[in-house]
């Protein structure tokens, strides 16, 4: 069992996080090589409300481990 990420542009890639953090109500996520090239992008950073930074972590946390 794993994750799947997705882009807008339509492409996919199962696995990937090397690592993520929610701070400053931004989710950053870092790709490994292999998703970078896949997906075209060595990261993301999506805005979260404040008061779901924690919650967006734990979420996070539940998917990729």
């Amino acid at each position: 069992n794993t994750y799947c990420i997705v882009t807008a542009a339509g492409a996919a890639h199962y696995g990937g996080i090397l690592h993520w953090e929610v701070a400053d109500s931004t989710l950053r996520i870092s790709l490994d090589r292999t998703a970078a090239q896949v997906l075209g992008t060595d990261g993301f950073r999506i805005a979260v409300p404040h008061a779901d930074c924690a919650m967006v972590d734990t979420a996070v946390c539940r998917l990729v481990t």
